[in-house]
């Protein structure tokens, strides 16, 4: 059976993964906007009309 102390330290670790994966998610897309700034427009229609 779990202790209060254990079920707490499991909730709190979860948290920890999820906002370090959400650190990281956020990261690419901070890369990949840097990346695509200023040529959207050159990329917007072939984006918009692809199959995925």
């Amino acid at each position: 059976m779990l202790t209060p102390l254990q079920v707490h330290s499991f909730l709190i670790t979860n948290l920890a993964v999820g906002d370090f994966l959400m650190g990281g998610y956020l990261m690419i897309i901070a890369v990949v906007d840097a990346y695509y700034r200023g040529n959207y427009i050159l990329y917007d229609r072939f984006w918009r009309e692809s199959v995925l």
